[in-house]
């Protein structure tokens, strides 16, 4: 009963093992990109809330997909907290940000430097986030 036991175990912490070294092999190949994207919203906002739901939540994997290996961090500001506008408030006073935002949702790229490479107020659904981005990206450099 002991071996049968202790072979079963064997057996499963070595497929947990492979799980982890496949992890990490992974996240060890994914190239970080120097660019950052902020997302400012407000969580009354429909159009934010819609894109919130949709390309807001499935960015960690679909970025993939559309952006390569090279996946900026994506950080989400929700004006409507306190917290959150003086955030804002520090990006644009150091000029992260080159003017106010005037609308929500307000999508800003920066690059390495953080300097604004692009920006577009707005909703627009997955497809054209990811080209938004990309074409941003290109131009920036």
């Amino acid at each position: 009963m002991l071996n049968k036991i202790s072979h079963y175990h064997t057996r499963t912490i070595k497929h947990i093992l492979c799980l982890l070294i496949t992890c990490v092999a992974t996240l060890a190949n994914a190239a970080e990109s120097p660019h950052e994207i902020y997302v400012f919203y407000n969580k009354y906002c429909g159009h934010c809330k819609t894109w919130m739901n949709t390309t807001g939540t499935t960015y960690d994997t679909d970025a993939p997909k559309y952006l390569g290996e090279n996946i900026p961090k994506l950080t989400k500001y929700d004006l409507s907290e306190r917290r959150n506008m003086t955030i804002y408030k520090e990006l644009l006073t150091s000029g992260k940000l080159s003017s106010p935002i005037d609308g929500v949702p307000a999508f800003v790229i920066v690059d390495e430097n953080q300097i604004e490479i692009g920006r577009t107020i707005g909703a627009m659904d997955t497809k054209d986030f990811y080209k938004f981005v990309n074409q941003s990206i290109k131009d920036g450099h």
